[in-house]
C-alpha cells in the first residue's frame, strides 16, 4: 500500500529508484528462492576430506618476496623452483642451509623472512577484521518520550515509512540501509538496524552513522528535527547496544572506549539551553496531560461511586418491595386456609348433628315398636 501511495504521488520511475526499500529480511527472503539450488551445487558443498587447500589470494607477491630472500649469493647454488614452506624456513633459522657460507647468516635471514611473513599474515588478519568490522550492522535503540504508543499504533505502517524515510535521509543513505526491528510500548521503544552505506564513496561505519544522527537529534535546526519527523525527534533519545539494558549513549563511544558525559557535551550553551527548555516544554506539556487524565479518572470514579450507590438503594428497595408482597401473599394464603378450615369446621358439625337427629330418629322408632309390642302383649289374653 504505500509502495502504491508512492507511485500516485512520485510516479512508477522515480518511485522505484528513490523510494524503494530493500532492508535486511526483503533480502533473505529474496535469497531463501535460490538457496536449495545454490546448496545442490558442488561449490556450495563442504570441500572434500584430504582436499589441498586453496592458495592465499596474495600468494604470488609472498612467493616472489621469498625467492628474492632466498636466492643465493653465488652462482654456484641451485635455485628452488617453489616457495619454501615455514616448516623449511623454521629448520634454516636452526640450522641454516641457505647456500652461504657463513651459517649464521643463513639464520638470520631465514629469521627475517618469517617475521616477513608473520607480519603480512597479521597484516591480512587485521585488514580481514576491519572489513569485517566495516559491514557489520549496528542495533540502535530511538526512545520517543513525547509519544503516545495507543495512538501510534493505530498507523503504525506510517510510522514505519516515516521513520526509515526521515532517518535515511538526515543521513544522506538509501533508505534499505535502516531496517526496523521491533516497536514496542514505553513510551515508544524503535528497535532498529543501521548498516553501513559503502556507496558513492561514503565510508561510515554502522556506528559512526549512528553517532551523526545522535547529533542531528540534539541539534534543533537539524533535517531530522526540522522535517516531518521533527514532533518525535524533539523528546527523542537514542542509545547504541545489543540489548536495551546495555545500551549506551552513542556520542560517548569513541573508538569502543566510553568517555565520561562532559567530554561529549555540546559545545554550543545557546543550543543545550533550547533542546534543555524544549524538553522541559514536553515534559510539562506530559505532566498537564497526565494531570488532565487523573482529573478525569477521578471524577469518573465518582460517578461511578454514585451510580454504585443509586443501584445499591435499587436493590435495597426491590428486595424490600419483593418481601412486602411475599407477607401479602402469605397472610392472603394464611386467610385463605382459615376460610376452608372454618367451612371444614361447620361441615363437620352438620355432618354431626345430622348424624344425631338420624340415630335420635332411630332411638325414637325403636322405642315406639318396642312400645307397640308391650301393648299387643298386654292385649292377649293371659
Amino acid at each position: 500500500p504505500l509502495y502504491r501511495e508512492a507511485v500516485n504521488r512520485l510516479g512508477s520511475e522515480a518511485t522505484f529508484k528513490e523510494e524503494r526499500i530493500f532492508g535486511q529480511d526483503e533480502v533473505d527472503e529474496i535469497c531463501s528462492t535460490f538457496r536449495p539450488v545454490y546448496d545442490d551445487l558442488p561449490i556450495g558443498q563442504d570441500p572434500p576430506p584430504n582436499c589441498v587447500a586453496p592458495p592465499a589470494p596474495d600468494w604470488e607477491k609472498t612467493a616472489n618476496a621469498a625467492v628474492t630472500h632466498s636466492r643465493p649469493a653465488t652462482s654456484q647454488v641451485r635455485q628452488l623452483n617453489r616457495t619454501l614452506t615455514e616448516v623449511e624456513l623454521h629448520q634454516m633459522a636452526l640450522l641454516g642451509g641457505l647456500g652461504h657460507a657463513d651459517e649464521d647468516e643463513d639464520r638470520e635471514q631465514a629469521a627475517e623472512i618469517l617475521k616477513e611473513k608473520s607480519m603480512i599474515r597479521q597484516k591480512e588478519i587485521e585488514e580481514k577484521e576491519a572489513a569485517k568490522a566495516a559491514i557489520q550492522p549496528a542495533r540502535g535503540w530511538m526512545i520517543i518520550h513525547g509519544a503516545d504508543f495507543v495512538s501510534l499504533s493505530k498507523d503504525i505502517n506510517h510510522f514505519r515509512h516515516l521513520f526509515v524515510k526521515c532517518v535515511a535521509q538526515a543521513l544522506d543513505v538509501p533508505s534499505g540501509v535502516i531496517t526496523i526491528v521491533d516497536i514496542t510500548p514505553g513510551s515508544v521503544v524503535v528497535e532498529f538496524l543501521v548498516h553501513p552505506s559503502m556507496r558513492g564513496g561514503d565510508r561510515r561505519t554502522a556506528v559512526e552513522l549512528l553517532i551523526a544522527l545522535a547529533e542531528h537529534i540534539i541539534n534543533g535546526k537539524s533535517v531530522l528535527r526540522r522535517g516531518h519527523f521533527r514532533d518525535y525527534a524533539a523528546s527523542a533519545e537514542l542509545l547504541v547496544g545489543e540489548t536495551r539494558k546495555t545500551a549506551v549513549r552513542p556520542l560517548s563511544i569513541t573508538d569502543g572506549i566510553i568517555c565520561c558525559d562532559q567530554a561529549v557535551q555540546c559545545c554550543n550553551p545557546q543550543a543545550v539551553l533550547e533542546e534543555v527548555l524544549a524538553r522541559l516544554d514536553t515534559e510539562l506539556k506530559r505532566a498537564e496531560a497526565a494531570e488532565e487524565r487523573c482529573k478525569e479518572a477521578v471524577a469518573d470514579l465518582r460517578r461511578r461511586d454514585e451510580s454504585v450507590t443509586a443501584l445499591k438503594k435499587h436493590v435495597k428497595l426491590a428486595r424490600q418491595q419483593e418481601e412486602e408482597q411475599k407477607e401479602v401473599e402469605r397472610d392472603a394464603e394464611m386467610k385463605e386456609f382459615g376460610e376452608q378450615l372454618r367451612r371444614l369446621e361447620e361441615i363437620a358439625k352438620q355432618r354431626h348433628f345430622e348424624v344425631k337427629e338420624d340415630q335420635h330418629d332411630k332411638e325414637v322408632t325403636e322405642f315406639k315398636e318396642e312400645l307397640d309390642h308391650i301393648e299387643e302383649q298386654q292385649r292377649r289374653p293371659s
